[in-house]
């Protein structure tokens, strides 16, 4: 599986290294993502792992609606989104 959907980027870098920093993923539209997953699910997976910014995803529009669903649905909490929109804005500075 690639790093940008692992449970790695929580794990090792959010919990056992304290690293509150913005985790940007690979692009989305890589081959090793885009021949096993949607763009809808790889986005909802690497958030989930605990990217905050999803770097090229091949279709947007299709990234979007399912990181909308996943909230939706509960599958992903808006605090979740939150905590991603928090550290990019902080990233702005």
């Amino acid at each position: 599986m690639p790093t940008t959907l692992s449970p790695v980027m929580n794990g090792i870098l959010r919990h056992d290294l304290g690293f509150d920093g913005l985790i940007v993923t690979d692009a989305m539209s890589m081959s090793g993502l885009t021949l096993y997953f949607t763009q809808e699910e790889a986005s909802v997976r690497a958030l989930e792992a605990g990217a905050d910014l999803l770097l090229k995803p091949a279709d947007l529009t299709l990234a979007l609606r399912g990181v909308r669903e996943a909230v939706a649905k509960g599958r992903l909490q808006e605090q979740r989104i939150d905590e991603s929109v928090r550290r990019v804005l902080s990233g702005k500075v």
